[in-house]
């Protein structure tokens, strides 16, 4: 995408450290590339990491969700 600089949206970047396709260099530069985003790498993973490893594809998943509804939450206490 060419539009990276324009998404805001909470994101998360998880590449395999053994990813021969997308590798972690090119993650680490789409991550930056997106201004609210964070980086992982799983260790001892390729380019199927989510069969590989899915507990931690999915505790990173749930982590960037339960952050989200944290944020809302704290928001919506703050309203009158």
């Amino acid at each position: 995408p060419t539009n990276l600089t324009n998404i805001f949206v909470p994101t998360i970047v998880c590449a395999a450290e053994h990813d021969p396709y997308v590798t972690t260099q090119v993650a680490k530069s789409f991550s930056a590339n997106l201004p609210n985003s964070q980086y992982v790498e799983i260790k001892n993973a390729d380019h199927l990491v989510h069969l590989e490893h899915p507990d931690i594809v999915a505790e990173v998943l749930i982590t960037l969700a339960s952050s989200s509804v944290q944020v809302e939450k704290r928001l919506l206490s703050l309203t009158i």
